[in-house]
């Protein structure tokens, strides 16, 4: 689960996730109501390799794409 604060910033947010066979599942995006955070969350149905891509305005947010490994639990 990854928050994400907008501050003032126009545009919208996107959130994608590239696994080890390509596009995984999906990925919830929910606005916490009177803020400006937006609350991201994904869960992994497979281990390796995962790429998290973090667009606002359709630019790239600071460190995105994000690449991590996900492991058996």
């Amino acid at each position: 689960m990854v928050s994400v604060y907008a501050g003032s910033a126009g545009g919208l947010l996107l959130v994608g996730v590239l696994g080890p066979a390509g596009q995984c599942g999906q990925v919830s995006v929910r606005h916490v109501p009177d803020s400006q955070c937006y609350v991201v969350s994904y869960c992994p149905s497979v281990t390796g390799q995962h790429v998290i891509v973090v667009k606002w305005a359709d630019q790239h947010i600071n460190g995105s794409p994000f690449h991590v490994t996900v492991q058996p639990q």
